[in-house]
């Protein structure tokens, strides 16, 4: 997996953190002169669904995810007389 740096964090960003993925919801960084700068992050675990906010500084670094999307159909029974299909992206991690 490639390896991002916390300022690579931008909206929509997937990576793995703590042995789960995420998604960036929110993106807030702050240049603190010398001292480097801090993100803040709104991220979005991609198993659960929870979401949490989180404050990476200076130079630490995230691995990228390992994901797809997947466009599949599924086939169910409503109590008509005719089966239905949906169609629907799934995300496969």
């Amino acid at each position: 997996m490639a390896q991002l740096s916390i300022t690579e964090l931008k909206k929509g960003t997937l990576f793995q953190w703590e042995g789960e993925p995420y998604r960036v919801v929110d993106y807030n960084q702050k240049v603190m002169g010398r001292g480097g700068s801090i993100v803040n992050v709104r991220i979005k675990n991609l198993v659960d669904g929870k979401v949490l906010e989180k404050t990476f500084k200076g130079n630490e670094q995230l691995s990228s995810a390992d994901v797809t999307n997947q466009n599949v159909q599924y086939l169910y029974s409503n109590n008509l007389i005719y089966p239905s299909i949906l169609s629907a992206t799934m995300l496969v991690i």
